[in-house]
């Protein structure tokens, strides 16, 4: 199909659609439409009647009539004349159309028929052609998330994975709600061999699309939910895990599996101690290092990383501190332990803004764990500035921080640099992904200023109370080994800050 007339491309986009008087002519304009693959205009066809949409006045349905060669010929009708005897306020077709045109309402109409020759070259089985007209189209509407997402998919059918991957990263940097590109990420991970970062990219569907059954992935219920501070505040459970959500950002998790009433007696049924985030197992180092430590958590979430700690390290004290008084509430409600260590005397919540708190603050620490997000992949931007790391200098001598990014994007880098230039380096760094995936994905990076003992704290093993070990503990045992293997010391972060050349890759 090469489009060259307002004739022939007539019904294929909203700019230039079909226009009935009636029913009656809607329905033979469907049964008239030349099929665009197989060009019967006879062909036996079945119409998909779509439902009605709105752009300003303008009302109208995408129907998709499929042919008998089993092409979907998808057609767009205004219908405010076939709706009219609804409502006196419907205004005729032609009106409503016009004033869409005049507001700005329509996309360009090559937009829509580049995806109507998508489909074709698709449906032909030609995905060379099918590849030049995605990237065709992600010059000519460079903002829109679908056009990546199909650039993505067939860079992915044609095997030019890490091209793929970064077509899904910029869709959903377009549309952060698009659970179909996190979906498409993970199989590319998959099919890279990379399992720990599919099955992130999966998870963060999931938190997209709770309701979306995958094979062989369980999905999640609510089992509670409150309007929050900053977005709505969830508690999801599937068999294996309840987990904490703020809007579409997990906010920690833990496995059902050891549970509550084995790691503390006593306690009602809930989830147990080992968390569901693979980062949060980053803050048994510092524990390791200052295991009789009182340690200022900078962001609650769930709780399960304090939960963590103070099952791991029976002589800590762990201050919380957490803006939002519906995520104190739940945490407590839903994650027994947390109300336990409460009950104990070893964990403090502080209901209070961090960067409020910590100003005001004139008790020290040993350590400080900031985890502090209020938004997709960037921490609030006041607790990373040098004001802040300032403060975080006079209340501890060490501060671990969970970042969300990729590391060949200025962000990560730039935060980066203002710890050092504000005299707090980075003294350890531990990726939770494949070296080859560093350029490739957004994940968690734990970093430090303070050096730890990698002969001490690499062979540690953590949950050891819990052998024979559950499914859950061995899994994160594993994630622990492999992200301690990855880590990165001193030097490798100054030499990357420097040349922006990743560890074992030149630029």
């Amino acid at each position: 199909m090469h489009p060259s007339s307002t004739e022939t491309t007539r019904g294929l986009s909203l700019s230039r659609p079909f226009v009935p008087a009636d029913k009656a002519e809607r329905d033979r304009l469907i049964r008239g439409f030349v099929c665009l693959a197989c060009g019967d205009p006879d062909a036996r066809f079945f119409a998909d009647a779509g439902l009605i949409q709105t752009r300003g006045a303008l009302m109208f349905s995408e129907i998709f009539k499929e042919c008998a060669c089993g092409f979907k010929n998808r057609l767009f009708f205004v219908v405010n004349d076939l709706s009219m005897e609804r409502s006196e306020q419907i205004i005729p077709s032609q009106k409503a159309l016009m004033l869409a045109r005049e507001q700005g309402l329509l996309e360009d109409p090559g937009y829509h028929e580049s995806q109507a020759r998508l489909a074709l070259a698709e449906h032909a089985g030609d995905l060379d052609r099918a590849l030049e007209i995605a990237e065709d189209m992600v010059l000519d509407f460079r903002d829109d998330a679908a056009a990546w997402y199909n650039l993505g998919w067939f860079l992915g059918e044609k095997g030019r994975y890490r091209e793929a991957l970064a077509a899904y990263d910029k869709a959903g940097e377009l549309n952060p709600h698009m659970a179909d590109a996190w979906y498409n990420k993970a199989i590319v991970c998959a099919r890279m061999g990379l399992y720990t970062e599919a099955r992130l990219c999966m998870e963060r569907c999931l938190v997209l699309r709770p309701d979306l059954e995958i094979a062989g992935v369980e999905a999640c219920r609510e089992i509670a939910g409150k309007e929050g501070m900053f977005d709505r505040v969830a508690v999801l459970e599937s068999v294996k895990m309840r987990k904490m959500m703020i809007g579409n950002q997990v906010q920690g998790g833990a496995f059902n599996e050891p549970d509550a009433p084995k790691a503390a007696r006593g306690v009602e049924k809930g989830p147990g101690p080992v968390p569901e985030s693979i980062y949060t197992l980053a803050w048994l180092i510092p524990g390791q290092m200052h295991p009789d430590a009182r340690v200022l958590m900078l962001g609650l979430g769930c709780g399960i990383g304090a939960v963590m700690l103070l099952r791991q390290f029976p002589a800590m004290r762990v201050e919380a501190v957490e803006a939002d008084p519906v995520v104190i509430d739940l945490s407590r409600r839903y994650f027994p332990l947390v109300a336990h260590y409460l009950k104990e005397g070893r964990l403090v919540i502080h209901h209070a803004e961090a960067v409020h708190f910590c100003r005001e603050a004139t008790q020290t620490y040993d350590f400080v764990l900031h985890d502090l997000y209020r938004g997709l992949s960037k921490v609030s931007a006041d607790t990373v500035d040098a004001d802040f790391i300032d403060i975080l200098k006079r209340l501890a001598p060490a501060t671990w921080i969970n970042l969300v990014g990729r590391l060949d994007r200025p962000y990560l880098q730039g935060v980066m640099r203002t710890f050092r230039d504000t005299g707090l380096p980075f003294a350890a760094m531990f990726p939770l992904i494949s070296p080859q995936s560093w350029g490739l994905i957004d994940s968690n990076w734990v970093l430090a200023t303070e050096a730890p003992d990698f002969s001490t704290v690499a062979p540690f093993i953590p949950f050891q109370e819990f052998d024979p070990p559950a499914e859950s503990v061995s899994m994160m045992r594993a994630e622990y080994k492999m992200m301690t293997e990855r880590a990165w010391n001193r030097k490798q972060i100054d030499d990357f800050l420097d040349s922006g050349n990743l560890p074992g890759h030149s630029s």
